[in-house]
């Protein structure tokens, strides 16, 4: 009898034992189960933070991105730069990588993902004015040309596939020495009655999609544009205050009179999309102005300025002007131009698809 009784507490130990080990195992393969989710997230975490810091320094630091989770997992994130150049633009294409630590340190995951940074714009326009479709005689202008638009001390003012009948229409072109010293009339490249050099219409090479020629994306697709925007508007009451970077803006633009819209080292790139120009008087604009018709629409777009407004840069259309009646006031400023495939502004991040990685 006392030999059964200490079998039988000899095997309830053992068993208890081999419970108690079991249960062991399986609470630590809980736990680093939940160190590995843990870590997986903190990794993932420094991932975003990756994509956060090219996004709004449009660059890489030097050193390594390194933070902290409330639970105090940890990330660090590197990257390496290859750069890529097209025919058409100059590409960055960053390879992120990002370490997270559980907080007790036994767990680590690594993740890494592609992003690659591109300037918005591929080239600016050569002519203070580029229109498709050419010039209604109904329209009026006074453009200050780009001095070296058809090459070394050839000046360019109008580029179209169209007609630009300068013997009926009434506007003036000039030199930028002109236009300051108020010779623009007196001394004009060309004015009513008058064509110069400075105009190019019906010409065989102009670019059949506009968007195309500046942005390398079909006119077709010029909606995706909308999303890279810094700011998206419905009209234009707000332009003047909001104004950095690129500007979408939905339907008619209106500015309203006096406003200073952008700066000389602060030129704004602006999409209308299906709306006319208006720019009442004294009001005055610095950088690319685009209006683009879509192919959908029926409606007769123009752009409509008084004779004391002005934008300081160049405009874009890719349909006839001057259908309405309309006016452009267009001063050629090519350095301010150029800020626009330069400036860190115009500059957008692309998570490259299929590139993420945890091996």
């Amino acid at each position: 009898m006392l030999v059964t009784v200490s079998l039988l507490l000899i095997m309830i130990t053992l068993v208890t034992l081999y419970t108690g080990r079991i249960q062991s195992f399986e609470h630590r393969i809980l736990l680093n189960g939940q160190n590995q989710h843990l870590a997986f997230r903190a990794a993932q975490a420094g991932l975003m933070q990756g994509f956060a810091q090219l996004q709004g320094a449009k660059t890489w630091p030097l050193d390594i991105v390194a933070g902290e989770l409330h639970g105090q997992q940890r990330y660090q994130v590197s990257a390496t730069l290859e750069s890529i150049t097209t025919p058409l633009r100059q590409l960055d294409l960053y390879t992120l990588s990002s370490s997270g630590q559980s907080a007790d340190g036994l767990a680590s995951v690594t993740v890494s993902e592609q992003a690659m940074l591109f300037q918005l714009l591929v080239k600016v326009p050569d002519a203070p004015l580029t229109v498709a479709g050419g010039l209604a005689t109904s329209l009026r202008f006074m453009l200050v040309a780009n001095a070296n638009g058809l090459g070394d001390g050839n000046p360019l003012s109008i580029f179209s596939d169209g007609e630009v009948d300068m013997n009926v229409l009434n506007g003036v072109s000039c030199e930028l020495v002109a236009y300051e010293n108020g010779e623009c009339a007196s001394a004009a490249l060309s004015s009513n009655g008058s064509p110069g050099s400075d105009i190019v219409a019906n010409n065989s090479e102009f670019p059949v999609d506009l968007v195309h020629h500046l942005f390398a994306l079909p006119t077709s697709e010029s909606l995706s544009l909308k999303n890279l925007a810094n700011v998206r508007l419905e009209g234009c009451s707000a332009l003047p205050t909001s104004a950095s970077g690129f500007v979408w803006v939905e339907n008619d633009c209106t500015i309203e009179a006096d406003a200073i819209v952008g700066e000389p080292l602060n030129p704004l790139l602006v999409i209308i999309h299906d709306g006319n120009l208006v720019m009442d008087t004294n009001t005055k604009l610095f950088g690319l102005v685009i209006v683009i018709d879509d192919t959908a629409t029926i409606d007769t777009l123009d752009i409509q300025m008084q004779a004391n407004s002005l934008i300081m840069g160049a405009v874009v259309a890719n349909f006839r002007l001057g259908q309405l009646g309309g006016q452009v006031n267009v001063v050629y400023q090519l350095a301010e131009l150029n800020l626009l495939l330069s400036d860190a502004k115009f500059r957008h991040v692309a998570r490259v698809p299929g590139s993420w990685r945890d091996f």
